[in-house]
């Protein structure tokens, strides 16, 4: 960090550019640092490995569906200069199968907890 800091301010005909790299490598610790460490907290709440499975099912089933969706029904580009093969298709199919199966895992737990089978 010292590193790059001391690159921002000696570089003052690139500073926008300069800045802009420096933050995204700074931010990238944070973006990809943060929420696993918060996963090490989820897991010490009682039952907090059952809300990592219920996090993984969600991005995994929603990221399949998003895939599948856009390959199969995809027409309209989303965003094409940022992910040429993102399409609205595949967002609306990916989130349509989160919310399913996000709804279907709670009401599948809360019936395991009513009925007596959760521990």
């Amino acid at each position: 960090m010292i590193v790059l800091g001391f690159y921002l301010f000696s570089e003052a005909g690139r500073r926008k550019e300069v800045f802009e790299g420096t933050a995204a490598v700074a931010l990238g610790f944070v973006y990809a640092g943060l929420p696993l460490s918060l996963l090490v907290l989820v897991d010490r709440a009682p039952r907090g490995n059952v809300w990592i499975f219920f996090l993984l099912v969600i991005i995994f089933l929603g990221d399949t569906a998003a895939l599948y969706c856009g390959r199969l029904l995809g027409k309209h580009k989303l965003y094409a200069t940022v992910s040429p093969g993102k399409t609205w298709e595949g967002a609306v199919g990916g989130f349509v199968v989160s919310v399913l199966s996000g709804s279907f895992f709670l009401g599948f737990l809360t019936f395991m907890i009513l009925f007596g089978r959760w521990r």
